[in-house]
């Protein structure tokens, strides 16, 4: 099964002003493997600058759901812009008890 998500955030706070679109396709590979890409370009502006700019950041994630009580799960994700490039990796295990 392949699904499209997308979300709009938008933000305002006392340092930054930020919208951003995220667009993630996903494809299930098997009835317990789901693969995952996301997009997510941001425009930003801190309040005491004049001018905006843009982030970019790109992810995937890698869902493991051996049983139905058991879930693994792994993302990266990159971003980029004027004053930031990160790497966040991430892993879940959850377990129904």
């Amino acid at each position: 099964m392949t699904r499209l998500d997308t979300s709009l955030a938008v933000s305002k706070g006392s340092l930054m002003r930020s919208a951003a679109l995220t667009l993630a396709p996903s494809l299930s590979l098997a009835a317990t493997t789901e693969l995952s890409l996301r997009y997510r370009p941001a425009i930003a502006r801190y309040t005491a600058d004049v001018g905006y700019f843009i982030e970019h950041g790109i992810g995937a994630g890698l869902r493991l759901m051996p049983t139905a009580d058991l879930d693994f799960g792994l993302d990266a994700d990159f971003v980029t812009g004027r004053d930031i490039d990160m790497v966040m990796i991430q892993a879940l295990c959850s377990a129904r008890l």
